[in-house]
């Protein structure tokens, strides 16, 4: 720890700053406002007229999730800028930057995140404190940016950093400053707010991104803490325990692993438990002392990393991708609305603004009865992660590339600004035409149907139309990314609802409607799919998946393959067998090894196996879809032999951790010893489709030795698994190491567009690597998406590609984008 200015000047410095403040009302110091319930109780202009917004200015600010502080006259928050985070204060009247301070060196975004400061600056008696994603807590003059003293959670407290950087945000109570820190001397610790020294240390738990609450609760001022395991009141004075329960949450990246409590006042909080689970918890005090327990749980306020904000009798905030209320006793979801996006929300007296991922601020009345938007600035034109801030009249706003201040104005009669309807598609105006002047509007949208294939196809314009009664319809699908979706538009006076966009002449896109938020398949076609990738959220499948239907663009390569069918390729179906193994999981780092499993992993053979002593090539392919959902024993009997060689294929069908270890040490030499293999690396194949692919990549370079061929389809890859390539690779190249590689991803592969998320991007990196060491993969960029609604439209290609039979019938170049 360093301390840099003498604590009693400081102490000066702060009555001679506490004593121009303003009042606390309109003071927004710290993570989600004075109370930390992400709500302004007052402080709206006065008047009866309605509320416009109006932008007071607006300048660049470097990328990060610090939130705002506005405090005794100074605007904090923390940004990245170049190999650098910095802390800096505005003048929050014109935006004009007053002093920055150099936080720590840049803190990378990773695993689909953002560059820059996590953490939400504290501003408190003439002092701020900020806390770095690395670890760097520093107090800081707030006049001057000048530093009075630092230390860091790790190299001084043994804390170990979260995997995304430490995001907990400071609370500031009377003499002590509070902050989760992790580690096992205890994941809370407060600090003295004049020279840094640790005061207390306490609550054993798991930390990410959570911040600490002050409130009271059954009488006692509190700080209550959520952790990854458990939700505690802890006296900010000596850091002593008042009560903690253990919540039991499991699956709580979007709960309790990143959340903060939310206090309801009469002694009661919301929390954020598993990823599906909210919880109202009572505190109550007794003669043996305070106490706590869950009243009530509720499926609302879930799926969203998005804190949400009390307003009166009332929760606001965010269930998966949609605005929702629920009742603040009984935890029940009262409403929930598409509109206005995917956002953050803060409240400011009976009204709720709310700033969109995609940058659009928008207001209305924080009322019971479901979202009604009164007026809306497109403020930004990048992503925006966080929630706005509110002090003296304005709201104070940040993007991942801007800052800026928007004032709330009363107007005199004047119209708001309201969001704009999408524009009718060219291939509707016929039926809008025909609608206008008559009541039969049920009759005239089955006239204009009648005999037209959906959906509505314009050039390289596609229309998707859902028909039939509901509230709200929305699609979602790989043409706009994963955990999103987009509006769909009601035809005014029908049940006709369309969605519009741009598609490439090549495309073939699956997609699915939301109908009344409930996911459906295009009931106009029968054309499906099974996504194994992605769940009835458009999030991560965590279960069964999800169904979806497909579409072609008129010149989708693959329609020729779709009307052939087949025909002039049809071989002789192989059998499946099945090996039956006892496999040892090897031991983690710091442990035991665990008990050996029995796995049966299916093994196809190809036709004529059991007739001659033929030894064959061998497949290992490390989906466990691939076999049913991917089609694969279908494709081998139809190619094996007529234009790819006749191999062994053994399905991986496993989940165990060390796969790529046991496949090498234990599977490879069980299949080599039991079936006609060609036990030479040139005769090995690896193969692996999305994460697996990845996987399968990592371990036939790491195991050389063994695969000298491989095929991916689509290299899903974050920071993590682009090291991990990188270093089992390492200083090889192909002359060094021959390898036969087939590399492919679709123009639509899956990315998810509020995130640093594109595995087309990841692909393309790899498929670039590779030609740089000076491999020559086969593929490239396929007129595709992902999924295997994909991947198995180039079955034949890949297991061509891999072990080629002359006379080969199949051609990878109709399916490039452009050459390789």
């Amino acid at each position: 720890m360093r301390r840099c200015v003498s604590p009693i000047l400081s102490v000066i410095l702060s009555l001679m700053a506490a004593s121009a403040a303003p009042g606390a009302q309109t003071s927004w110091p710290t993570f989600r406002g004075a109370n930390g319930t992400g709500e302004a109780p007052g402080g709206l202009p006065p008047g009866d007229g309605p509320l416009s917004l109006e932008l007071r200015w607006k300048h660049a600010l470097g990328s990060g999730y610090a939130g705002i502080a506005i405090a005794e006259g100074t605007l904090v928050t923390a940004f990245t800028e170049g190999q650098q985070d910095f802390v800096v204060a505005l003048d929050p009247t014109t935006g004009e930057q007053r002093w920055r301070y150099p936080l720590a060196p840049i803190y990378p975004g990773h695993d689909g995140s953002h560059d820059g400061p996590i953490s939400t600056p504290a501003i408190a008696n003439g002092r701020v404190f900020a806390l770095s994603a690395w670890g760097h807590l520093v107090a800081l003059e707030l006049a001057s940016g000048t530093e009075i003293w630092s230390t860091h959670l790790v190299e001084d407290l043994g804390s170990e950093k979260p995997y995304y950087g430490f995001g907990s945000s400071p609370t500031v109570a009377g003499r002590t400053l509070v902050l989760q820190v992790g580690g096992k001397a205890g994941s809370v610790a407060g600090f003295d707010v004049a020279t840094g020294k640790l005061r207390w240390r306490t609550v054993e738990d798991e930390i990410g991104a959570q911040s600490p609450v002050l409130t009271e609760l059954a009488g006692k001022r509190q700080i209550v803490v959520l952790g990854g395991a458990r939700l505690a009141g802890v006296d900010p004075e000596d850091g002593a325990i008042l009560w903690q329960i253990e919540h039991g949450a499991t699956q709580n990246a979007m709960g309790a692993y990143t959340a903060s409590p939310l206090p309801l006042g009469n002694d009661r909080l919301l929390v954020k438990l598993d990823n599906n689970q909210t919880a109202i918890v009572k505190v109550t005090a007794g003669a043996a002392g305070m106490t706590a327990s869950i009243e009530q749980t509720s499926s609302g306020l879930t799926k969203s990393y998005s804190p949400p904000a009390r307003a009166a009798d009332q929760v606001l905030g965010y269930t998966a991708r949609f605005l929702s209320a629920v009742d603040s006793e009984s935890g029940e979801l009262l409403w929930r609305s598409r509109d206005p996006g995917d956002g953050f929300p803060t409240v400011v007296g009976d009204q709720l603004a709310v700033l969109t991922k995609t940058g659009a601020l928008t207001l209305g009345p924080a009322g019971a009865d479901g979202w009604q938007e009164t007026t809306r600035l497109d403020l930004f034109e990048d992503l925006a992660w966080t929630s706005p801030s509110y002090a003296d009249g304005a709201l104070y706003l940040r993007s991942l590339g801007e800052i800026a201040r928007v004032d709330l104005v009363r107007e005199t009669g004047a119209q708001t600004a309201r969001a704009g309807k999408r524009r009718l598609p060219k291939a509707l105006e016929a039926l809008a035409a025909s609608l206008e002047g008559t009541d039969q509007t049920s009759i005239a949208v089955d006239a204009f149907l009648d005999g037209r294939s959906l959906p509505l196809v314009d050039g390289e314009e596609v229309v998707f139309i859902w028909r039939g009664p509901a509230q709200d319809v929305a699609i979602a699908g790989e043409m706009i990314g994963m955990r999103t979706e987009e509006p769909m538009q009601r035809l005014p006076g029908t049940d006709l609802w369309w969605w519009s966009t741009t598609l490439d002449r090549h495309a073939r896109i699956s997609y699915l409607f939301f109908v009344d938020y409930e996911p459906t398949t295009d009931p106009t076609h029968g054309r499906t799919t099974r996504s194994t990738i992605l769940g009835a959220d458009m999030n991560w499948n965590r279960g069964e998946g999800i169904a979806m239907s497909w579409f072609a663009m008129p010149e989708w390569p693959g329609l020729e393959l779709l009307a052939s069918d087949g025909d002039a390729r049809t071989g002789t179906a192989g059998t499946l067998d099945s090996l039956e193994l006892s496999i040892q999981p090897p031991a983690p780092d710091d442990g035991e090894a665990p008990e050996p499993i029995t796995a049966s992993l299916p093994v196809w053979l190809p036709a004529g196996y059991e007739a001659t002593d033929q030894r064959y090539p061998v497949i290992y392919v490390s989906n466990d879809t691939a076999r049913e959902a991917g089609g694969w024993r279908e494709t081998l009997d139809r190619v094996s032999g007529t234009t790819a060689a006749p191999t062994i294929v053994v399905f991986l069908e496993l989940r165990v951790r060390g796969q790529g270890q046991i496949l090498a040490e234990q599977i490879v030499p069980a299949v080599d010893e039991l079936y006609r293999t060609i036990a030479d690396r040139d005769h090995r194949a690896l193969v692996g489709m999305g994460w697996p692919g990845s996987g399968s990549a990592v371990t036939a370079f790491r195991h050389a030795d063994l695969f000298g061929v491989l095929g991916v389809q689509s290299f899903f890859a974050l920071e993590a698994e682009m090291a991990e390539i990188h270093e089992a690779i390492g200083d090889r190249d192909a002359s060094t190491l021959p390898l036969r590689i087939y590399l492919e991803w679709g123009r639509w592969d899956l990315i998810s567009p509020h995130e640093e998320m594109n595995f087309r991007v990841s692909s393309r990196a790899v498929w670039e690597l590779l030609r740089e060491k000076g491999w020559q993969p086969i593929g490239g960029e396929v007129w595709d998406s992902t999924d295997w609604g994909s991947w198995s439209n180039r079955t034949g290609v890949l297991l061509e590609a891999l072990f080629p039979l002359a006379g080969r019938a199949s051609d990878l170049g109709g399916w490039l984008t452009s050459a390789p």
